[in-house]
């Protein structure tokens, strides 16, 4: 399913696994099933695809309906993030507080607090708590380039909301600057990371001397685009128009 990259094929795997009555395999084979479906689901997102997110969700609730989630005993850093993410990327997000809570034992105590807060940076995000995200996000220390990465998009974001130009300014140079020396990171990620500093740019530029005209051409490509973080950009864009 993941060589062919069919979606047809994903769909149709994920509604026969993801049933609560479905026994046709055994719980270790499950697992792998589901961690592929996961996985299909997390690539398609990163390259802008946020409908995959509502499908995520579901892979990953079947996951932790069956007690699946644990890897000797510890859960994922990177399944407990994609949970929040991605239920906060479909709007899914009455359970995360409680999934938090319920759920950070579990993780490996050297990237638990990181952990947290990078997801309470999410959740404060999405409920509009801009200076509590900054907050979160100083504590989310990592050596992992793709969170440094997303620690910055999402500081980017704060930064444009509360009117922050010069703070914004500094930041996406140093974001294209991570993002040039950063080594080994996949090629849909890296452009999908570039052309999101792009927008952020052209956003910003419109936002300080607003022109009709390339306001509305900037929409029109961000429609019919995969961009990252597309859907607040649209709300960004569109924003502008009516002040």
């Amino acid at each position: 399913m993941l060589v062919t990259n069919e979606e047809s094929h994903f769909m149709k795997l994920k509604e026969i696994v993801c049933k609560d009555d479905f026994t046709g395999v055994s719980g270790y084979e499950l697992t792998g099933i589901l961690v592929n479906l996961s996985n299909f689901c997390a690539e398609r997102i990163s390259s802008g695809e946020y409908r995959f997110s509502a499908h995520a969700v579901d892979v990953y609730q079947t996951l932790l309906k069956r007690n699946l989630y644990l890897q000797s005993g510890v859960i994922s850093h990177i399944f407990f993030t994609n949970v929040v993410v991605h239920s906060i990327y479909c709007n899914k997000t009455e359970w995360i507080s409680g999934f938090i809570k319920s759920y950070q034992k579990y993780l490996q105590p050297g990237l638990k607090e990181s952990t947290i807060n990078y997801c309470y940076a999410h959740l404060n995000f999405y409920n509009k708590n801009y200076n509590e995200v900054l907050k979160c996000l100083s504590k989310s220390y990592t050596n992992s380039i793709l969170r440094q990465l997303n620690i910055k998009a999402m500081q980017a974001r704060v930064y444009f909301e509360l009117n922050e130009t010069e703070s914004l300014n500094y930041l996406l140079d140093t974001y294209k600057h991570t993002l040039l020396n950063a080594k080994k990171i996949p090629v849909n990620i890296y452009d999908g990371q570039m052309q999101y500093i792009k927008n952020i740019k052209t956003l910003l530029n419109i936002s300080v001397n607003y022109n009709k005209a390339v306001a509305e051409k900037f929409e029109a490509n961000l429609k019919t685009s995969k961009a990252v973080y597309r859907e607040w950009l649209l709300e960004k864009i569109r924003g502008l128009a009516k002040n």
